[in-house]
């Protein structure tokens, strides 16, 4: 995977991100694969480590992995999901990808 001019090309690999709040520590990976070159279609499986706190409290590590598929709009520069209406926005100058407040770095 090098360096190409098609964000439909360069948009393929692994995103992390990691956040904080008062209520959970989550740590999401985002793993995009091609599915179908001509229909623009792509893999994406999530994977996510959360952790609960409760009282202050941190809890004990939980995992959940969801899948999807999400076709390219070259248009916009973004992935879009119909059944439940996300929308990965590619920033090719940046390797990230954004779903609504997250930002994702691709790490490779």
């Amino acid at each position: 995977m090098g360096c190409s001019n098609n964000p439909a090309t360069d948009i393929e690999g692994t995103y992390v991100n990691s956040s904080r709040n008062k209520y959970a520590i989550n740590e999401d990976t985002l793993i995009i694969s091609r599915l179908d070159a001509k229909l623009k279609v792509f893999k994406v499986i999530d994977h996510v480590g959360f952790r609960r706190i409760r009282n202050g409290v941190v809890q004990q590590k939980q995992y959940k992995s969801r899948r999807w598929n999400a076709t390219w709009d070259t248009d916009y520069q973004l992935l879009s999901e119909s059944r439940w209406g996300r929308r990965l926005y590619f920033n090719a100058d940046k390797k990230t990808l954004t779903i609504q407040d997250f930002e994702y770095l691709k790490i490779k």
